[in-house]
């Protein structure tokens, strides 16, 4: 599962953005970050992202968010959803365990009432197996009545394996009728291994009708056994109590083959031809030629089987440009000796540092045959740096220096209390990744650390004192 439902639910625009509000309603910036100061944290890292809609030749407020995270991970913290320039809908609080795994989501509406601003919705448990994989989810409505959870549903991933023999991964969902867990649908996965734990077949099944059935039954050609490689591959289909031809592939070249990952297709072919059981012979049906760069880019071309002969029909085009961002995705057909683009999106993005702060997104309007905008995306990351109680009532003076800021290859990190010194420090990414930790035997009022190897951008210090203070700050690479 991803890491929450709300990326999820927004998977076609992948991003959100930050707005100043207004009115009584409404939530200030200023007012979250003051509210935020009882925590007692340290550091909060937020992030922003815009997305603007394209109308009338300028670029309109659409959706909104704003994310915190834990910045010692990463994690997300909790997201606040702001529909338009000023409609604050939902927030999501995020949960995890000892292993930083997420167990539990939590989705509020705002109700903009002074004291009681957010109210319980809905809530999402997430458990794991011995493994560690997702095993269980189950989900809950909020009771505003009675103030209590009420289950909805439950989803449950089960995995079983031994090595060399059999492996089956089972999806389901049950339904609360208020009494017991009714099972309304599912899809079970059975996979065959050979003696080195390669797939060599997989029978799929589905729960219809208070029952499993199967639905399709896939065997597998290897041509290395103990990488799992193959060069074809033939299904059949469960019809009338029976299985039948259903289609094949043929002449197939993998590429990078990494293996059967988490036991899912998600692979790459050099090429491949799919054939069709029409009842009674093979028919082909369409070739693919993949051709890949190495910044995981491709074109892929599609080939129809006509009058004996492949011929061209259409092609794929997927392109990121240096930083691995993804810059086109178009498909276009091949018609009267030229390629006519049917649909596709296209980015163009700003970048501060190693990320990108503006990505403009194009769509291709095949009326007028252009390349029209439909949405930008602005993102931003700042760190509210808040001192502790214990520190705020210190008679020290906190906090350090970085010299020089910005910094090429070396930075001086000094203490502004002389009688304290640098137990350790901590270096973390915008988006609060951990980079590197260090320890000093030596303990001294100032520091060099050598930063030559690290990307251009905007990095946060997180120094320990021998006083058991935590002081940050920021600073910029070149």
């Amino acid at each position: 599962m991803k890491k929450n439902i709300f990326t999820a639910t927004l998977v076609f625009s992948m991003l959100l953005s930050f707005g100043q509000q207004s009115g009584e309603s409404k939530i200030l910036l200023k007012n979250m970050l003051k509210m935020q100061q009882t925590a007692g944290d340290t550091i909060w890292l937020y992030q922003k992202h815009t997305i603007n809609q394209w109308d009338n030749g300028v670029y309109t407020p659409y959706v909104t968010g704003i994310y915190e995270y834990y910045p010692a991970t990463a994690n997300w913290k909790s997201c606040i959803v702001i529909n338009g320039e000023s409609d604050t809908t939902e927030k999501y609080n995020y949960f995890y365990d000892e292993n930083n795994r997420l167990t539990s989501t939590v989705i509020r509406n705002y109700t903009g009432n002074p004291g009681n601003e957010w109210m319980n919705t809905y809530r999402e448990d997430q458990f794991y197996n011995a493994v560690g994989w997702d095993s269980l989810h189950i989900s809950y409505i909020w009771n505003p009545n009675d103030s209590v959870w009420e289950k909805k549903s439950k989803r449950g991933f089960s995995y079983y394996y031994n090595y060399g023999e059999a492996f089956f991964h089972v999806d389901s969902t049950f339904i609360w009728n208020g009494q017991q867990w009714i099972m309304s649908d599912g899809y079970k996965r059975d996979f065959l291994f050979n003696e080195f734990g390669q797939i060599y077949e997989k029978k799929v099944s589905l729960y219809k009708n208070n029952k499993w059935v199967y639905d399709f039954w896939d065997s597998y050609h290897l041509t290395n056994d103990t990488t799992g490689e193959f060069d074809s591959s033939y299904t059949q289909a469960w019809q009338d109590g029976q299985w039948q031809p259903y289609f094949k592939f043929t002449e197939i070249i993998l590429h990078n083959w990494q293996g059967f990952t988490n036991y899912v297709s998600d692979i790459q072919y050099e090429q491949i031809i799919k054939h069709w059981w029409d009842g009674a012979q093979w028919i082909y049906i369409h070739k693919i030629n993949t051709a890949f760069d190495t910044l995981g880019g491709r074109t892929a071309y599609y080939y129809q089987w006509i009058n004996d002969n492949w011929e061209i029909a259409a092609r794929l085009n997927e392109i990121y440009n240096e930083r691995k961002f993804k810059t086109l995705i178009a498909r276009e057909e091949y018609n009267n000796n030229q390629w006519d683009t049917i649909w596709g999106s296209k980015y163009s993005y700003e970048y501060l540092g190693s990320i990108w702060k503006v990505m403009y997104l194009y769509e291709y309007d095949t009326t007028i045959m252009k390349w029209v905008p439909t949405f930008n995306h602005v993102l931003s990351d700042f760190t509210y740096i808040l001192n502790t109680p214990e520190i705020e009532s210190s008679n020290k003076t906190p906090g350090l220096k970085i010299i020089p800021n910005p910094a090429k290859n070396t930075v001086l990190v000094r203490l502004n209390d002389k009688t304290d010194r640098i137990k350790s420090v901590r270096l973390y990414n915008i988006s609060g990744q951990k980079i590197f930790e260090k320890t000093f035997q030596d303990k001294r009022q100032q520091e060099y650390l050598n930063i030559s190897a690290l990307k251009k951008g905007v990095y946060i210090l997180q120094v320990i004192t021998t006083d058991n203070m935590i002081l940050n700050g920021k600073f910029v690479k070149n």
